[in-house]
């Protein structure tokens, strides 16, 4: 899977840094996206279009389950986290109860930590930390029928990245796979 990203201040390996709450609409991580009109939004000003590979399977946020206990201990363990008490309560109120124990997807604690405006500086980073310790290594945030952005939680998915010039890009590069389509694809296909 390729996909675009634009901005700033890439490096390699890739590093997660805090971010304000309006840079953290989808949750804590890299963003990439399908659309290369995109990326170049968010390069202009002195910024870089990059193209992204991956060089391994993506477990999605969606498909992760986290004991509440786990949650709750690695909140405790994040010295600044606006709103927690609203935030802990809403949390309690996600619950799912199983047989075993009580788990709450991993979508839903960065969807929480997101609407709380609690997933900025040091918690937008642990935050990321926590989900790819839990096994979510990216979510994937719906912009339209025709864009997705993949927000990845654990930098270690992605296998290379090279900056493109505007004039390198060609037209079928502009419009790349939907994330969502090649995971699909991905997991029906045998042996991949």
């Amino acid at each position: 899977m390729k996909l675009w990203h634009g901005g700033r201040r890439l490096h390699w390996p890739v590093e997660i840094r805090p971010a304000s709450a309006d840079r953290a609409q989808a949750g804590p991580g890299f963003y990439l996206t399908n659309r290369y009109e995109r990326a170049c939004q968010y390069s202009r000003g002195g910024g870089t279009t990059y193209i992204v590979d991956f060089k391994k399977d993506i477990t999605l946020s969606s498909d992760v389950s986290i004991p509440v206990d786990e949650v709750l201990r690695f909140m405790d363990g994040v010295s600044r986290i606006p709103n927690r008490k609203a935030l802990r309560k809403d949390l309690e109120f996600n619950i799912i109860t199983g047989d075993r124990h009580k788990e709450i997807i991993a979508e839903h604690v960065i969807n929480l930590f997101v609407n709380h405006d609690a997933c900025r500086g040091k918690a937008y980073v642990e935050l990321a930390e926590f989900m790819t310790e839990q096994g979510a290594d990216a979510s994937i945030q719906r912009i339209s029928a025709r864009e997705e952005w993949l927000v990845v939680h654990n930098p270690r998915v992605v296998s290379n990245i090279a900056p493109v010039r505007a004039a390198d890009v060609n037209l079928e590069e502009r419009e790349l796979p939907l994330p969502s389509e090649f995971l699909a694809d991905k997991a029906l296909t045998p042996g991949m």
